[in-house]
């Protein structure tokens, strides 16, 4: 879990976040520059939807990918790394284990019959 949560912090901070604000960024500032193309009379009324129906979708996908890039929330992991929990396991029953293990664990990745990847909740 210590090495899950190293990487996903790692990962965090990695540059697809700055790629997708830049992204962003860019497509408010296109919007800005063809509004302003519109009010000077340069371009019709069609090519102007036209062009804000497709910045305004291309927008909407880079937020999104910017919401699927935020780091996930790590705070629970940690808190549960911190606590005492292999005596508490210990104590626990064995559907009361699989509960516990479930609800840390989203999905195991099995190469053959070893498990190569764990997915933890966050």
């Amino acid at each position: 879990m210590e090495a899950f949560l190293s990487g996903a912090e790692l990962a965090g901070r990695q540059k697809k976040k700055k790629l997708v604000e830049l992204d962003v960024a860019k497509l408010n500032e296109q919007l800005r520059r063809v509004n302003v193309v519109f009010v000077a009379g340069n371009i019709s009324d069609e090519e102007y939807a036209e062009q804000v129906a497709e910045i305004k979708r291309k927008l909407e996908k880079a937020k999104q990918a910017e919401k699927d890039e935020r780091p996930p929330d790590l705070k629970i992991l940690k808190q549960f790394l911190k606590s005492d929990f292999a005596s508490i396991y210990a104590t626990l029953s064995k559907e009361d284990k699989r509960r516990m293990w479930r609800s840390i664990i989203e999905e195991i990745y099995i190469d053959g019959i070893h498990p190569c990847g764990i997915k933890f909740r966050a």
